[in-house]
């Protein structure tokens, strides 16, 4: 049963953030919550916007310039005075730590975020994290309305880029090449392009730059027996962003694979995908009778069918229909001696709601008198369907993040996607748990359907400093001769910037043996404190990426006001 219901309710006359909550079924487990924002309209006559030179403010910069704008709706610019303040963000509480008055000149103004207003130790390592907020109230001399705007998205940090391991499964084939991405972003969320990006696993170190999309692909060799790949990833200096992944091996009591090779990770409405599905059955020389797969999107089965194979592998062509947008996974599977062997993929959807329009009036002048029409021509794509509407300028000066995008309409339907993982599983049945799928067969095997949990990427508890000296202990103590415990003690101190394991080593004065023990100690502690720092700093920029969504992005101002009109739908002949 689906469908739509309205409810239309009168909130008594209260100012502040309202929060509507409704649930779905008798038992009500599932739960959808909104929030929106009452307070008193006026519509504006000027707007004002806060302008940092870069949206983030580095342990060691000293000053970050910051510029406030205030323009009339209709162009001009405001002459006027600023009353500014900034300080610190924490756990959503605001502290000003400096303030000042400054004139807005022809429409501008300026002012210094200092680095000694923001800390009186000096040092910024103990505000990594946490984001600096700049309000603005702007007096217009001719107008005498005073407008205020508010600054929360800079933070505070040491590494200049973000590193997030996207769309890549946590589950390696043995033998097989495995591939993952990284995906590189600005302090302010947006992706980073040419950035260069290092990955290094055990002896094997690639480097790529990023896409015009933040982007950089990565692809390791595997080999059988690999328990384990324990990836680093990191940019250059300075100000060097690192994040850690692991990945495990798929699983098979009989050492059995499914791989699934798509000829691309993405593709476009009613084009042909073709996908080679190919069979490992370490030394068997038995052939595989048949493959079975599922086309799944948005948690429902679009297409599920069997084919035959071709000796160990056979390929399928799917047409991309309008169920499978903005993603679809493809669920493989065969049945060999007993076991069941799976594999899964998935795949984006290019949506064709990003095609260019462009609206253009025919009209020289640039001002228009009331009372007078002007004609608007519409170009994209033949046969689209386009609607307008006229938004009076002022509505975006209270409302500048309600701009619902394509992309967010479709990210809020892969919500409802069931899925675990961009493909891959633990093993058989982990493969089919990850895919949203409950999976039970006559022989016994089940995947688990235990509240839909999904693997995490584990995080191990983390270490104290009790935890950190036990480890130069225990790396002192596996050797029983003094003055080799003496080699590994000295080796265990903490290098200076511009010493590394290998340089120091060379200034050992001792026998070969101890020169040895002393690097070995050296990069074992180094990477233990490695380690240590690396988990706090990805614990705070968790915390620091949910408060900054929280801050800007999470609640919209909403209102119904007559500032729109105009409301019109066209048909486009041709391609306008």
């Amino acid at each position: 049963m689906g469908g739509m219901h309205e409810c239309f309710s009168y909130f008594p006359h209260r100012y502040g953030r309202w929060l509507i909550q409704s649930c779905f079924g008798e038992v009500c487990k599932t739960n959808y919550t909104t929030e929106f924002q009452v307070r008193e309209y006026v519509e504006p006559t000027f707007d004002v916007k806060i302008s940092p030179e870069r949206s983030y403010f580095h342990v060691s910069d000293n000053e970050l310039r910051v510029k406030i704008e205030a323009r009339y709706t209709f162009g001009y610019d405001v002459n006027g005075r600023a009353y500014v303040r900034y300080g610190i963000i924490e756990q959503e509480k605001k502290t000003p730590l400096h303030w000042n008055l400054i004139d807005i000149e022809n429409g501008e103004g300026e002012i210094l975020i200092l680095k000694n207003k923001l800390t009186t130790n000096g040092t910024m390592e103990h505000l990594v994290g946490r984001n600096i907020f700049v309000q603005a109230s702007v007096m217009g001399h001719s107008v005498g309305e005073l407008q205020e705007a508010e600054l929360t998205s800079v933070i505070i940090l040491k590494a200049k880029y973000t590193l997030v391991v996207q769309k890549s499964s946590s589950f390696f084939k043995p033998n097989n090449p495995y591939s993952f991405q990284v995906l590189v972003k600005n302090p302010d969320g947006s992706v980073a392009s040419g950035v260069k990006v290092t990955s290094v696993e055990k002896e094997e170190e690639k480097s790529t730059k990023s896409n015009k999309d933040g982007i950089a692909k990565f692809t390791f060799n595997t080999g059988k027996g690999m328990r384990e790949l324990n990836i680093k990833i990191y940019t250059d200096e300075p100000m060097q962003a690192i994040a850690m992944w692991k990945v495990f091996p798929y699983s098979s009591k009989r050492d059995y694979l499914l791989v699934i090779s798509p000829r691309s990770l993405t593709t476009k409405l009613n084009e042909e995908l073709r996908l080679d599905l190919k069979a490992h059955l370490s030394n068997e020389k038995n052939d595989v009778d048949a493959f079975s797969y599922m086309v799944i999107s948005k948690g429902s089965v679009v297409k599920a069918a069997k084919i035959q194979s071709v000796g160990f592998s056979t390929a399928i062509s799917l047409l991309i229909t309008k169920e499978m947008v903005p993603s679809f996974r493809v669920v493989g599977y065969y049945h060999h001696g007993g076991e069941f062997v799976s594999d899964s993929v998935q795949i984006d959807v290019e949506t064709g709601c990003d095609t260019p329009l462009k609206l253009s009036r025919n009209m020289k002048s640039q001002t228009i008198p009331p009372d007078v029409k002007v004609p608007i021509t519409i170009e994209g794509e033949s046969k689209s369907r386009v609607a307008l509407v006229a938004v009076d300028k002022a509505a975006y000066v209270n409302n500048p993040n309600n701009r619902v995008t394509s992309k967010q309409v479709f990210a809020a339907l892969e919500t409802f996607d069931r899925t675990c993982s961009p493909g891959g599983g633990k093993d058989a049945m982990g493969v089919f748990h990850d895919s949203g799928l409950i999976f039970a067969a006559t022989n016994g095997d089940r995947s688990t359907d235990k509240a839909f949990q999904c693997f995490e990427q584990s995080r191990k508890k983390k270490r104290s400093l009790e935890d950190y000296l036990k480890f130069l202990s225990d790396l002192v103590e596996e050797y029983k001769v003094e003055q080799k415990r003496r080699c590994c003690s000295d080796g265990q101190r903490i290098n200076l910037p511009e010493e590394t394991c290998e340089s120091r080593a060379e200034f050992v004065t001792e026998k070969d043996d101890c020169r040895e023990i002393y690097k070995k100690c050296c990069k074992d502690a180094y990477d233990e404190r490695y380690y240590l720092e690396y988990e706090e700093e990805e614990e705070m920029d968790v915390h620091a990426r949910n408060a900054n969504e929280f801050l800007e992005k999470d609640v919209y101002i909403r209102n119904d006001f007559p500032l729109s009109f105009f409301w019109e739908t066209h048909d486009l002949d041709k391609n306008r």
